[in-house]
């Protein structure tokens, strides 16, 4: 085989590693990691003459037969989705990269590489990804030319230190190649990006087409009690957050915290907290309208005083909760769904494919103090029973903990304006004497575990505390329900917004304090809260949260970039209320308005677009030598205006031109001096006078230095020569 040159090896190895990484990073697929980028780099080192050679055919085979049984047991499993697929398209990769053979097999290296890189488009739009993809864009540009190159100028046993058959200096004319078809792609890419219509395409993957940004949340719409083991916070990203006043004033700073609730639990079965069967069996208020721009979900729906601009970075297949500070009366959301609003407890619920999705909820971030009279009294809340939990040892904590906060314990003759108080004091009550803890102990014997955990234990996290307080809460008569969510706690004072990680799930506590007030009450302690949930101040912490930055600019300019944005960027642009997709809309409307004879119209207009287009790009590939050429003048032209009248370097390529334009261009090699003494003979003596001393002042300028006053006589020179 013959030998390839090591420029072109490289940039194949580093497609081809490049975009392993850049998918193992958008799935965060540790194992592919681990295993797929040693075994590329093994693979190759360990074939490439001379050290080794490519494995026997036998062995290749045997591999494909193994990618293809893993294809089908990973298809058996999970399903058809763009992970598998991908996980098969970096298995293929190592083994086409151990039977490189020919000059088609590394070919077909960089296209398995292209592959993998769609399927990585697919997968994530994080930054990070971003990035890598856009490194690999220009690996596989470099290694795409130089193969090319390789194709048509073979290398053939020659000594190393000898020019390739391409010729003298190829590899400087293939890298600016490169560069320019790189920075040509990213030029066209971002006026397609700015200019295409956002619904132009949409849904042509199906669950495909919007990749989410992370990973899974660590949100659960239901809390099970008493499982042992230990809770591993993560870091990892699952919404951003902007809370916004009706002033447009940002609300948030670092400090203030906003509970974003997602789902509301009121039934207690053996240690688990599940909604209330009777919200499941009611009809939840349902809207499905693929061009929903605004959904009622609350009373009141003009009265908001809270803002919230979400993104979930990653939402789950068909049906997810969504979030919002309590509460809720309006919802925006910027992609077609379906969406449930359960209107017994503000829980809101949407389906639709998995990925981004962004929306904008309106709260309204208190209850209206009412004054209770009438009889008009909240519900009395049953206790909560359990086979395995003593109830009336709740019943008598809950009394003796009001008792000695000055509050009758009994519901039947308790003033209503005392609900909130009682609830206050239940839940100062977990302020000392218990410990947070991420670590679940297996619960002994048949105890309840909530009962274990007030009465023995007196140790665990947010959940045991929630449970706790709603039932001491309800043992005394106040309705109360277990709140899951996430706590947003880490400001980033340069956007402006939220960062929510999944470390922020939380559990909390609402309580009915009137009829139909419902108020926030967290019994999990403060200084264990402020330990758990408050952003590191780490030196490494604070990087992160320079990238964490970057990347919500990212994710609100490119990622989130959608048709309303696209419109404003056109009309601070341009000044014009133009939107694409309402063009796009328009298009489509008159076409079917005109019918048949509207269709055959534009088709012919295609047609005669497409010959036009082949007429023009034959005229160019002929005359392409004369086309460039005037360019290239036109453009020095364009440089040599806008460089300083004064720029030695400048009046001399002027000067240059001047001769060529009256007919006796320098010859190489030919001094300047001797040359216009030649060729000003039939000159003006005044013309001829000044070509003289502007040839012996640039002399003087390159051999003896410059100065302000040689400049200024040069660019008179040149003048009385250009008249």
């Amino acid at each position: 085989m013959k030998r390839r040159t090591h420029r072109t090896h490289w940039s194949i190895l580093g497609l081809a590693t490049t975009s392993v990484l850049a998918f193992g990073v958008a799935d965060l697929n540790i194992p592919l990691l681990l295993i797929a980028i040693p075994g590329v780099l093994c693979a190759w080192f360990f074939t490439q003459a001379p050290v080794g050679k490519p494995l026997p055919r036998v062995i290749i085979n045997l591999l494909l037969l193994g990618i293809l049984a893993y294809t089908f047991l990973a298809i058996a499993r999970a399903g058809f989705s763009v992970e598998t697929v991908c996980e098969v398209i970096a298995l293929t990769l190592i083994a086409k990269v151990l039977d490189r053979r020919s000059e088609r097999d590394f070919g077909q290296v960089i296209s398995i590489s292209v592959f993998l890189c769609i399927g990585t488009i697919l997968t994530s739009n994080s930054l990070g990804v971003g990035l890598l993809l856009i490194l690999c864009l220009a690996l596989m540009i470099f290694a795409t030319v130089n193969y090319q190159v390789e194709r048509l100028f073979p290398a053939s046993d020659r000594p190393a230190q000898a020019e390739p058959s391409a010729g003298a200096g190829y590899r400087t004319h293939t890298r600016r190649l490169a560069m320019v078809m790189f920075v040509t792609g990213l030029v066209v890419s971002v006026f397609i990006f700015l200019t295409i219509p956002r619904k132009l395409g949409a849904g042509l993957f199906g669950d495909w087409g919007n990749p989410g940004i992370g990973q899974v949340t660590g949100f659960s719409d239901e809390v099970e009690l008493g499982t042992p083991g230990f809770i591993s916070p993560s870091s990892t990203p699952v919404l951003d957050l902007e809370v916004v006043g009706r002033d447009g004033e940002n609300r948030g700073a670092p400090g203030i915290v906003f509970y974003l609730r997602g789902a509301v639990l009121g039934t207690y079965e053996d240690g688990r907290w599940i909604r209330n069967p009777r919200n499941a069996e009611q009809a939840p208020r349902t809207r499905t309208d693929h061009l929903l721009r605004e959904f009622t979900v609350g009373p009141s729906p003009a009265d908001w005083t809270l803002e919230q601009h979400i993104t979930i970075r990653n939402a789950a297949a068909t049906r997810s909760h969504l979030f919002a500070i309590w509460r809720p009366v309006r919802l925006q959301p910027r992609q077609p769904s379906r969406f449930q609003f359960d209107i017994t407890d503000g829980t809101l619920i949407r389906e639709s494919e998995s990925g981004k999705f962004e929306y904008s909820v309106f709260s309204r971030d208190f209850e209206q103090r009412m004054r209770f009279s009438g009889g008009v009294r909240p519900t009395i809340a049953e206790p909560v029973r359990s086979p395995d939990m003593n109830t009336e040892r709740f019943q008598a904590l809950a009394s003796q903990i009001l008792q000695n906060a000055g509050v009758n314990p009994d519901p039947g003759v308790r003033p209503i304006e005392q609900s909130e108080r009682a609830a206050h004091a239940i839940r100062d009550y977990f302020a000392t004497g218990f410990e947070y803890s991420l670590e679940a102990e297996p619960v002994p014997g048949s105890l309840d575990p909530t009962e274990w955990f007030l009465f023995s234990r007196k140790a665990g996290h947010c959940e045991y505390y929630a449970s706790a307080m709603v039932m001491l809460c309800r043992s005394i008569g106040i309705n109360t329900r277990v709140v899951t969510g996430y706590v947003a706690t880490e400001f980033n004072d340069a956007t402006g917004h939220y960062l929510v990680r999944q470390s922020n799930a939380h559990a909390w506590v609402e309580a009915e304090v009137g009829p139909g007030v419902w108020r926030t009450f967290d019994p999990t302690p403060s200084a264990d809260f402020q330990r758990v949930h408050e952003p590191s101040q780490s030196l490494i912490a604070r990087m992160g949260r320079l990238f964490d930055a970057a990347e919500y600019a990212w994710i609100r300019s490119v990622v989130g970039f959608d048709s309303d944005r696209q419109r404003n960027l056109v009309r601070s642009a341009f000044k014009r209320d133009w939107s694409p997709d309402q063009s796009l809309e328009n298009f489509a409307a008159e076409l079917r308005k005109g019918g048949v004879k509207a269709v055959l119209q534009l088709a012919a207009l295609l047609m005669f677009a497409v010959v036009g287009l082949a007429i023009f790009s034959l005229i160019v590939s002929k005359y392409r030598g004369v086309i460039v050429a005037r360019i290239s003048i036109l453009l020095e032209s364009v440089l040599l205006y806008l460089r300083p009248r004064t720029d030695l370097n400048a009046i001399y390529l002027r000067f240059l031109r001047e001769l060529a334009r009256r007919g006796c261009p320098k010859p190489i090699g030919v001094p300047l001096l001797t040359h216009v003494l030649r060729t000003s003979q039939d000159w003006p003596g005044e013309e001829r006078d000044a070509a003289e001393r502007l040839s012996k002042s640039l002399y003087q300028s390159r051999f003896h230095g410059t100065n302000d006053r040689l400049l200024d006589q040069c660019a008179i020179d040149l003048d009385v020569i250009r008249r």
